[in-house]
């Protein structure tokens, strides 16, 4: 029983010492055996280990039990009671709390955007492309874009984003050519005012002829 007792797996008896438990109790170590297989025969033991040890040991008289019940008790009191303060402080969420969090970052892109069309969508594009790029990477190509001087239309902020435009590097406009010369350009000359004069008098005199 003290072997039981004291092994890990209450109850067990296995790797008993007979000749320890011998010399203890003042017999001999055959005894012993005997002992344990009479009670083993008597099904006291089965498997190494008395059986129904459980139902052998006294019952705890701590209050152990007793004390968690009550525990587990105070416990669904208090549950309850939460539960009841906030139902009975429930109250309509406030504008600021309805409100979805800003992104400082997206609002410093926004703000910089030349075409501000399709916010949602551009929100969305933007929480990917700031995984692809810095800020100031997107920020500085924002401002390149914004101060481009041709015509082409306006990209939306979404596809912009997409198309990690900020790495764009356009090439400058062509310059403007000048007219070509009509084919009589090098006959033209220059007239001043004396020659123009004089031929209108000469024009005059050839029509009183």
């Amino acid at each position: 029983m003290d072997r039981a007792s004291q092994a890990s797996d209450r109850g067990s008896i296995s790797g008993y010492d007979a000749e320890g438990l011998a010399y203890f109790y003042g017999c001999e170590p055959e005894q012993v055996d005997a002992i344990v297989a009479a009670m083993t025969d008597k099904g006291m033991i089965a498997d190494g280990r008395f059986s129904s040890w459980e139902k052998r040991q006294p019952k705890r008289e701590d209050g152990a039990a007793e004390r968690a019940r009550e525990w587990r008790e105070r416990k669904r009191t208090q549950a309850n009671a939460s539960a009841t303060t906030d139902k009975d402080t429930d109250t309509e969420p406030s504008e600021d709390a309805r409100a979805p969090e800003e992104d400082p970052d997206f609002e410093r892109f926004w703000d910089a955007y030349p075409n501000k069309t399709g916010r949602p969508s551009a929100e969305k594009a933007f929480s990917k492309a700031i995984l692809r790029a810095s800020l100031d990477e997107i920020i500085a190509g924002v401002a390149a874009y914004a101060a481009k001087t041709d015509d082409r239309q306006w990209c939306s902020p979404v596809k912009w984003l997409s198309d990690d435009r900020w790495k764009d590097q356009p090439a400058k406009p062509p310059d403007k050519r000048p007219p070509k010369p009509n084919g009589l350009s090098h006959l033209q000359k220059t007239q001043t005012r004396e020659e123009y004069l004089r031929q209108e008098r000469e024009r005059a005199e050839r029509s009183w002829r």
